[in-house]
């Protein structure tokens, strides 16, 4: 149990699990986690720590729905722990608030929510299942009006066209405008061109181009060239012919002075492509002409024309060669105007080229029988072999068909010899069927198959029939016959819209509760616990779905005075721990201060608005379960003019009505605030921070508010 006591002392938290609602969020959206135990595994005391991505989310506020205390920032620990120490934790503990930042970036912030340790109701270490870390998915902020950047230059300016500056919304990230850029003022030059030549007298013009817009141009001058004399229209000029040089002589037109004899060289001859005056032969060459086509030239020159040479083909035997003499192979020259034209070569003697005698016998082949020579030589007498004359073969026409095909049965082409009665015959294949392209003899339904067939156009023979598979049915979508309760499952009905049959029937699941929130069924006292409980929001149903003891925690019966010094450390007025608060009323505005109950929590706020000559005095508490039992306000001019803390015995103001400065408070306006209000409160409620008058941001807080006094 210590173990437990301490976790509670040190504000450490139980393992939970959290869920944000919404999936997708802007800059400066709010995203509350519900934090909510999934199995306790005994544990009836544990800590967790709650953090969110710091790049996007900035911590807003958290809750605890148990006994227990809320983190105050980001990445801090809730305590919390079983009413009673004995039952394990269970159901929904607390929630936690985060800002999305205005500044931040679409993209995904991660909330982690972590447990560090739980123990059971001996003190002893226990696991727990939990989930809880979520991711938050930020979107680009939509915009009213687009806020942008200084923009950035995307096309650079040239000196032929302007560029382009885009500019981003610094907002929404992702809207842009453009704006022109002027263009570039400077040219790129290219090396110049020589546009008007330098004289003695006059200087030369030197023109660049850009080499990017490609009209921009700019000049040069080119300095006077005391050489570059210009013959006047006296000079004695001699033009070059193709083979002699030509010559200026006289004064310069423009300075006057005696020029040297300026060579004009010799132009040189200019042949045209020539001309063949003789043409080459087998045997001959040929000429080929050339004549210079400068004017007043009339020379010319020949170039000469290679012999052609023979161009003989492969040659044909004229005169077979015998036993007895040699035979004849005759060449002939392919060149076209050959006088020559042939050629002739001997074929050496062959010994067994015979000649039959007049008397040899001789068979002739036919078609499928070899036919023979046999006899003497007439040339040498010699005895001949027996000379096989090889059968001719059959000499078969282009055919004929004798029996047309049809589309199952083949057909005949009969082929005839010219030099005998021998035929033959050759298979011509079955033409095979032609089909249609099918008829539909039963349709399909959405549950029985039809029948497709398919018909030779020859022959009008049934080729195939064809299974056409059933439809199948197509169904309307639903429609709900008895809508589904909390409690009770409904039906959905789904009807074939072509064959109007039902196609399938569907149970739809039971609605369940839709719990609604927490109420007191029986109000906790300080002696007895109460019951919370939860009804379904749909039904209506007299039960709760859900209860929870609500445990009587510990009350507390305090005094409530505002934030600042104790009377008892600067007065002997009292030795109770009463504060009050130094105020400067003098300028219009709205202040606030804590409301501290019995020196130990802060249990609310009070606002001093000062306007149009009054002060007004208002307050709030932190929890609407808060019991007031009395209250009490005063202003006090200065700590050295009380007299006495009775209430009895001083002026008492009412909360939320108008104080004159002037007339109830003689025009003072450096006063201090006094409250003295009584209440009544659960150690349990939510809202409640603890306070403790040592720590030292309070007691630089009093030194800060006692600079208000008199």
């Amino acid at each position: 149990m210590k173990k437990i006591l301490s976790l509670v002392l040190c504000l450490m938290l139980l393992c939970l699990a959290g869920t944000a609602l919404a999936a997708e969020y802007q800059p400066g959206d709010t995203v509350t986690v519900t934090v909510s135990v999934s199995s306790a595994n005994g544990a009836v005391g544990a800590t967790i720590k709650v953090s969110g991505d710091t790049a996007g989310l900035e911590f807003v506020s958290a809750a605890a729905s148990v006994s227990g205390v809320a983190p105050s920032g980001n990445g801090g620990s809730f305590a919390v722990y079983s009413s009673d120490f004995v039952t394990p934790m269970s159901g929904t503990i607390g929630t936690v608030t985060f800002k999305v930042k205005d500044s931040a970036a679409a993209g995904d912030y991660k909330i982690s929510v972590s447990c560090t340790e739980a123990y059971d109701a001996n003190d002893a270490a226990v696991s727990m299942s939990v989930s809880g870390s979520t991711t938050v998915t930020v979107k680009a902020k939509a915009c009213t009006e687009h806020t942008y950047d200084e923009g950035k230059v995307t096309t650079e300016p040239t000196c032929a066209a302007e560029g382009v500056k885009t500019f981003t919304c610094t907002v929404c990230k992702e809207a842009t405008k453009t704006e022109a850029v002027a263009k570039a003022t400077e040219h790129t030059w290219d090396e110049g061109t020589v546009t008007t030549k330098a004289t003695c007298k006059a200087e030369g013009v030197k023109t660049f181009t850009c080499t990017v817009c490609k009209e921009a141009t700019k000049t040069e001058a080119i300095p006077v060239d005391a050489t570059a004399h210009t013959p006047s229209e006296d000079s004695v000029t001699v033009e070059p012919t193709c083979t002699t040089d030509g010559s200026t002589t006289g004064k310069c037109k423009d300075c006057g002075a005696e020029m040297d004899k300026v060579v004009l060289p010799a132009t040189g001859h200019k042949w045209d492509e020539g001309t063949v005056t003789t043409a080459a032969t087998c045997e001959g060459k040929g000429v080929k002409t050339y004549k210079c086509q400068n004017t007043g030239c009339t020379e010319t020159k020949t170039e000469e024309i290679a012999a052609l040479g023979h161009k003989w083909n492969d040659g044909e035997v004229t005169t077979k060669a015998t036993c007895k003499a040699e035979g004849v192979k005759t060449f002939t020259c392919q060149n076209e105007g050959c006088t020559v034209k042939t050629k002739t070569e001997a074929i050496p003697v062959d010994a067994t080229a015979h000649t039959p005698s007049a008397d040899s016998v001789k068979v002739d082949p036919t078609c499928t029988v070899d036919g023979y020579v046999t006899g003497v030589c007439a040339d040498c007498g010699t005895e001949l072999d027996k000379e096989v004359l090889p059968a001719t073969g059959h000499d078969l026409d282009e055919g004929k068909v004798t029996k047309e095909a049809t589309c199952t049965a083949d057909g005949e082409k009969t082929y005839s010899c010219s030099k005998c009665d021998y035929t033959k015959t050759e298979k011509i294949d079955a033409l095979g069927h032609k089909s249609d392209e099918g008829k539909v003899t039963k349709e399909a339904t959405c549950t029985e198959k039809g029948e497709k067939v398919y018909t030779c156009t020859v022959c009008n023979e049934t080729i195939k029939t064809e299974e056409i598979a059933a439809l199948g049915h197509k169904d309307d979508g639903g429609k709900i016959t008895k809508e589904a309760t909390c409690t009770e499952k409904g039906e959905k009905v789904y009807t074939c819209t072509v064959c109007n049959e039902v196609v399938k029937t569907e149970e739809i699941a039971a609605l369940g509760h839709t719990l609604g929130d927490w109420v007191v069924i029986v109000p906790v006292t300080p002696e007895e616990p109460g019951l919370e409980g939860r009804f379904c929001s749909v039904c209506n149903a007299e039960d709760p779905i859900e209860t929870k003891v609500i445990p009587n925690a510990v009350w507390y019966d305090m005094t409530v005075c505002s934030v600042g010094p104790h009377f008892r450390d600067l007065t002997t007025l009292t030795s109770r721990w009463d504060m009050f608060t130094p105020i400067d009323i003098s300028a219009d505005g709205v202040q606030t201060y804590d409301l501290i109950a019995g020196d130990t929590h802060i249990i609310g706020t009070v606002t001093v608005t000062v306007a149009e000559g009054n002060v007004t005095v208002t307050y709030d508490l932190v929890n609407k379960n808060i019991i007031l039992d009395g209250e009490f306000l005063t202003i006090l001019p200065s700590l050295s003019a009380v007299e006495t803390l009775d209430q009895g015995k001083l002026t008492a103001y009412t909360f939320g009505e108008p104080i004159s400065i002037a007339d109830q408070l003689a025009g003072d306006t450096k006063v201090l605030l006094y409250i003295r209000n009584e209440v009544r409160y659960r150690d349990d409620i939510l809202g409640l921070k603890d306070f403790y008058h040592k720590n030292p941001q309070y007691v630089k807080y009093v030194e800060e508010l006692k600079g208000l006094m008199d």
